[in-house]
């Protein structure tokens, strides 16, 4: 099993993250770069014909709502961790169509379900700066990294990933 991360940006001429790592968090690749929807898909269908793998996107993947925001970020929003309220991007059909020219998560989400594999590919939306709040108490600014921290917060984010395989060994309800 191959677990992939990517932290999508809304346009492909802006830097997109990605990284691979195995079922014991060993980073097995990385790399920030603009990629284009196809570039990423490349990526993603190489590793799914050698493993099964799940990937972790940071974008909305479906967003069926014209205006206002998803039902999941009004119910995010009405959490706290560590009494901090969870901000959020609210996500619409109408603002991103008209700002980015397209809705990214989903029509990269609708490729990799395209994907022939012999292997099981699963993907899954997510929102690490709720994730990351759980853990440290405060919104680590994981995406402007220091060169010479680079290393150091690679590391908290690997073990942050350990401790979401473990959650999700206990089968929470998420519904």
């Amino acid at each position: 099993m191959k677990y992939i991360g990517i932290d999508l940006s809304w346009k492909p001429q802006n830097e997109t993250g990605i990284c691979i790592v195995d079922d014991l968090a060993n980073l097995k690749w990385w790399r920030s770069d603009c990629f284009t929807n196809n570039e990423l898909l490349k990526i993603i269908e190489e590793e799914a014909r050698k493993d099964d793998i799940v990937i972790a996107i940071d974008a909305p993947l479906e967003v069926e709502n014209e205006n206002g925001i998803r039902a999941c970020e009004r119910e995010l929003m009405k959490c706290q961790i560590h009494e901090k309220y969870i901000q959020i991007f609210s996500s619409n059909r109408i603002n991103l169509l008209k700002k980015y020219g397209e809705i990214r998560g989903e029509n990269l989400r609708d490729k990799i379900l395209a994907i022939e594999s012999e292997n099981s590919v699963e993907i899954i939306e997510t929102y690490p700066g709720a994730t990351i709040l759980l853990d440290t108490k405060e919104k680590v600014k994981y995406k402007r990294l220091n060169k010479h921290k680079t290393k150091e917060k690679l590391s908290f984010l690997i073990q942050l990933l350990l401790k979401i395989n473990w959650f999700q060994q206990l089968k929470p309800n998420l519904e």
